[in-house]
């Protein structure tokens, strides 16, 4: 069976199961590995299916947070690409009723919320067991949508206006578009990633893994529907390739990287019992490091259609560069300092950063508001201390945050760090654009951010998208000679 195909397939089982169904479960049904299940998973949910991560297993929620009613027009044969139209911008078909001056309205349920939903209702109607409701009103008929914000709604109602689907309200008609006033449309928020983009190689598993830290931030805001960018450099190896595919079958927008003659990225991993990972070996003559990212006028111009861009100490991004981008060109930058930072590394970089990122797991509590507020002195807006699975601290040059992380029993601890940073910039800039207090933010993005990182250690590998791999054909996965 495809991944396509199953994938569908698991959103029909899901839709059916009022109880949440075990990862073993599904992969028993599909005849698949457990890894491959949380790849299908973690694609449904770039698709924008809501499926929560239970201690008992996936539950698929159609429960959606904003409602429009639409009034639409069409031929019977443009019913399919019209419902497709609405599931696949996230929206929930919640009924269809038409407004007849003799009958009244009739109305009929649908809660139509993928592609399978609408093979179903279609076989439906094909086989006689219903008609389409709209024919008694010559083609005119009103969907309740529902989806996950009023600008998902936006995109939605513009798209039909596209189409010549939407259709123009009278003044009898008992219903209202149920539109934002012009300019106050939630803005998305964009996040870009600069780095090295790596496949964590797992020999005794046979496994391989998309990564690389800012590769792994903005897949996550992808993920947390957040505009993602990557502006990264690829090998012309295999690795190169999944690298890439994994970005776009997230919905991360490439379209300023570049491919190079040489070997991409890797890294070689082996896991120990409490989901701590061991680096074996990593590449360190890859394509990033012999073609780095020039920052040219084209890719700066690039960078600033971005809220924020992340970059962190293997970016290969100079302090030098970091200080133009702040200061000549007014970008926002998030820096991860990783743990080997110094006093030194603070003191060349934190002036220039808005969010700074320490991995704190190594140092006392006062040594950490030390070097947190070392950070805020010279500059960097809000400094956040990851201590593993100790409570977080953030400064903001005013207050100290303490939030305490979620315990779980980690499968893979890697990319950890990496989703908590991308987790908070999505929540703390959209909260920001709402308008909401700076404490508050802060607060919230903790929160939320802590919450995301502890579903993401419970899959393999860094986003939970995993590949298999022969471990004699290192060489061909990678371009470089050397077997494992």
């Amino acid at each position: 069976m495809k991944g396509e195909d199953r994938r569908k397939k698991i959103i029909e089982y899901l839709e059916n199961e009022r109880e949440p169904v075990s990862g073993k479960r599904l992969a028993s049904l599909f005849n698949v590995s457990r890894q491959v299940i949380v790849q299908d998973i973690a694609l449904l949910r770039a698709e924008r299916y809501e499926i929560s991560s239970t201690n008992n297993g996936y539950l698929l929620s159609k429960k959606k947070s904003a409602v429009r009613v639409f009034k639409v027009n069409h031929s019977d044969e443009a019913v399919a690409d019209e419902l497709k139209l609405i599931t696949d911008l996230g929206g929930l078909v919640q009924d269809v009723f038409v407004y007849h001056k003799v009958y009244g309205t009739v109305r009929a349920d649908l809660n139509i919320g993928s592609r399978v939903d609408i093979e179903h209702f279609l076989s439906d109607i094909k086989s006689g067991k219903s008609s389409l409701l709209k024919n008694v009103t010559a083609g005119y008929h009103y969907h309740t949508v529902s989806a996950n914000s009023e600008a998902l709604l936006d995109i939605i109602q513009e798209k039909l206006k596209e189409r010549g689907y939407l259709a123009s309200l009278q003044d009898f008609e008992p219903v209202e578009f149920r539109k934002k006033k012009k300019g106050s449309r939630k803005k998305k928020v964009r996040i870009l990633g600069t780095g090295v983009a790596t496949m964590d190689i797992y020999p005794e598993k046979k496994r391989m893994y998309p990564g690389g830290n800012e590769y792994n931030v903005v897949c996550n805001a992808a993920l947390l529907n957040a505009e993602a960018g990557f502006l990264g450099v690829f090998g012309n190896d295999m690795a190169g390739n999944l690298l890439k595919e994994t970005l776009k079958e997230l919905r991360v927008d490439t379209s300023k990287c570049r491919d190079e003659n040489g070997s991409s990225g890797y890294s070689i991993v082996i896991l120990k019992e409490d989901g701590d990972r061991i680096f074996l070996d990593w590449n360190k003559e890859g394509v990033t490091d012999l073609y780095p990212v020039q920052f040219t006028p084209e890719e700066t111009e690039y960078v600033k259609s971005f809220d924020v861009i992340t970059m962190g100490r293997v970016a290969d991004v100079t302090p030098e560069t970091i200080k133009r981008l702040h200061e000549e060109e007014k970008i926002e930058i998030c820096y991860d300092f990783h743990s080997a930072f110094t006093d030194e590394d603070i003191e060349k970089i934190a002036p220039h950063v808005k969010y700074g990122f320490f991995s704190c797991s190594h140092l006392k509590e006062p040594e950490i508001r030390r070097v947190l507020k070392k950070a805020a002195d010279l500059g960097c807006s809000i400094a956040v201390g990851t201590r593993g699975c100790d409570p977080i601290i953030a400064y903001d040059g005013e207050s100290y945050y303490v939030h305490k992380v979620e315990k779980v029993d980690a499968t893979d601890a890697l990319g950890a760090g990496d989703s908590f940073i991308g987790a908070f910039l999505v929540d703390f800039i959209s909260g920001r654009n709402e308008g909401q207090q700076r404490e508050e933010g802060i607060k919230h993005a903790l929160e939320a951010a802590a919450a995301h990182a502890a579903t993401v250690v419970v899959k393999e590998g860094s986003v939970g998208i995993g590949y298999d791999y022969d471990p004699p054909s290192f060489e061909e996965v990678i371009n470089k000679d050397k077997t494992w």
